[in-house]
């Protein structure tokens, strides 16, 4: 199964103040996602930039994290959240 970031654009999370929701597919099922606002600081090393524009400057690792993450553990909330401690090795 090849998965990855599907074709609708990241955007402002409503439910979470600085996320941003994004999704990822499998060509069968739209994963719905979303990268919490510690995690793009924990990225972009306390960067103040806009949350967008921290996702696109690291969309790579996120939707590798975000992937990584739904093959181990599924998303069980119907919504997978990316935190800080997904990029800790």
């Amino acid at each position: 199964m090849v998965m990855r970031i599907s074709g609708h654009e990241p955007s402002p999370d409503d439910q979470v103040p600085g996320a941003v929701a994004f999704s990822i597919t499998d060509d069968r099922k739209v994963i719905r996602c979303r990268v919490s606002p510690e995690a793009l600081r924990t990225l972009a090393c306390g960067s103040d930039d806009n949350a967008i524009t921290l996702f696109h400057a690291h969309q790579d690792q996120i939707v590798k994290a975000a992937i990584a993450k739904y093959q181990r553990a599924g998303a069980p909330d119907e919504v997978l959240t990316i935190a800080d401690d997904d990029f800790r090795a």
